[in-house]
Order: structure tokens, then sequence, then C-alpha cells
């Protein structure tokens, strides 16, 4: 943190050393928006376990930082200057940042994002398109895992009865190769749990669910078609 009067602004150094500024705008000792954003990001900083130091600074510095142009003279300067003590950080944190830090809240200020890198390539059209219909993808996908399975296992079931005969029991045609059995049977359950607990209350009622709840079913399925992907033929 970088202050001067009540100004403030960020300097952020990311793990291979990189240096970040984010421009003043920040503000504290009254009430208002700046001093509202302020207490936001040093909680949401302070919550992922960032180290944070305060140094006061000149008008000019924070100008500096304004107009993108720092030089290395003036990093090499905040790292021979002391930084501000005692810590101010928690006199910039409003209490409602704390609590809602402390209940785990504070994040449903940003929106819900579908993390593309480990999407299965196979509803990867599912996932571009969802916010769109999230009721329609989910079960798009559901049925395609079946179209899968059913392939595969050569069987004419649906639902949690196609999972169960595909994965489960002496005459189950897929598995995975994992040496403790009751992972087996823990992974196998998961497809009928998760079929008999989403899909199938999904496929006969309208669902009104919260963005954050389809997401996180669609991640469910995401996890079902990587665990699919893993299973091999019982010989």
């Amino acid at each position: 943190m970088l202050s001067h009067d009540n100004c403030h602004c960020l300097l952020l150094s990311d793990q291979i050393g990189d240096v970040i500024a984010i421009r003043s705008g920040f503000s504290s000792g009254y009430g208002g928006e700046g001093p509202r954003a302020f207490s936001f990001v040093l909680q949401i900083l302070d919550s992922h376990g960032c180290e944070l130091e305060e140094f006061s600074v000149d008008e000019s510095f924070l100008r500096r930082v304004d107009l993108g142009a720092l030089t290395l003279s003036d990093i090499s300067h905040l790292k021979e200057v002391r930084p501000v003590r005692p810590k101010h950080l928690y006199e910039y944190i409003n209490e409602d940042d704390l609590n809602r830090a402390s209940e785990g809240t504070l994040w449903e200020e940003f929106p819900p994002v579908i993390p593309y890198a480990i999407i299965d390539s196979r509803i990867v059209d599912l996932a571009r398109s969802f916010w769109t219909d999230p009721d329609d993808r989910l079960l798009k996908g559901y049925r395609r895992l079946e179209d899968l399975v059913r392939k595969r296992a050569d069987l004419h079931e649906h639902g949690s009865k196609l999972f169960s005969s595909a994965f489960i029991g002496a005459t189950s045609k897929l598995t995975w190769n994992v040496v403790d059995q009751a992972e087996k049977i823990g992974r196998a359950n998961l497809f009928v749990n998760a079929y008999m607990a989403h899909r199938n209350p999904r496929a006969h009622r309208e669902n009104s669910a919260y963005l954050e709840d389809q997401l996180s079913e669609f991640l469910l399925l995401n996890h079902l078609y990587r665990l699919e992907r893993e299973a091999v033929s019982v010989e």
C-alpha cells in the first residue's frame, strides 16, 4: 500500500517478482465509495494470504503511479525505507468486510466463472453457451453422458440404473485401474447418486436454482465426464 494523506494506491508483486501498479482512487478516513472499495480490496488480498505492508510516499510518487511512470529508482527507494508502523491495515478494513471474510461470503461479490481449462472436451460446446440456458445445457450434458456410457457398455438402461449396471457388481462392464476396491465403488456411486440427486429432479420439474448452484452442478457433471474417460473395459 502506497499512502499519501488519505489517498492510496497499490503496488503488487506476483510470485515471479513482476510488479503491478494499481492507480490511486482508494481513500480512507471518511465514508464513501473510495474507502469502501479500499476496504474490500484489502480484505480480499488479506484473505488470500498476501503479505501487506504500507509505505508513506509523497504526492509526486502517487502521481507517477497514476501516469504509469514509475522508475526503477522508485522501486529501489521503497526497498530502502521502512514500512509504516504500527500497521494500519485493520483501520482501513471495515467490520462488514471482516465479517464477510470470516463467514466465507466475501467472494459472493464476484460473478461465477466457468474454468475452461478443466472442462472435458466433449462438453466444451455446452460450457461456451452455458449461461444462455443453464437448465438446457445441463440436461443435454446428462443425456450425452448416458449415451457415451450406454454405447461403451453395450447396455440399454437409462439414468442411475444404467450407471449401476455399467460400473457396479460382478457383471459390470466398466471399471477403473485403481488398487482399492472401495475407490472403484465410490467412483461408481458418484454416477448413480449424481443422477438421483440432480438429473432426475431437473428432468421432472422446472428448476429455478441460482446461477452459482447451476455452475456447481455443471462442474460435478464435468467431473463425471473426466471419470468416464478414465474408465476401462472389464476384461
